[in-house]
């Protein structure tokens, strides 16, 4: 019973829970910027702090973030799903997680370290 609650959640968060498909199946879309695109390139929120927990979190401190920031840093990103936001690089797991992400960046990099 808690893995339907697990999968629905992610699935209501927009994101893959175990998509059949390959990377190499998903088609690539273009990296998008954040500053002075769709979101304002000046933030009241420091963003540091969450960037940092981000790109920690797959053991390497490069300022790519290889875990999805839209699961939480609980599951595989992929470089076709990427954000960039401050310098970093954020790969999310599925177009759709990403989408969600961009929609009010600033209050989902809270959710990190919160």
């Amino acid at each position: 019973m808690r893995w339907i609650a697990i999968v629905g959640l992610a699935t209501s968060l927009g994101c893959s829970s175990g998509d059949s498909s390959t990377v190499a199946d998903q088609p690539a879309q273009a990296v998008e910027t954040h500053e002075g695109a769709g979101t304002s390139a000046v933030s009241n929120f420091d963003r540091t702090p969450a960037l940092t927990k981000a790109d920690v979190a797959d053991g390497v401190e490069d300022k790519v973030a290889t875990q999805c920031a839209g699961c939480s840093l609980a599951m595989e990103g992929y470089p076709e799903h990427t954000i960039e936001v401050d310098g970093y690089e954020l790969h999310m797991c599925a177009g759709e997680c990403k989408a969600n992400f961009e929609t009010d960046l600033d209050t989902n990099l809270k959710t990190l370290i919160q």
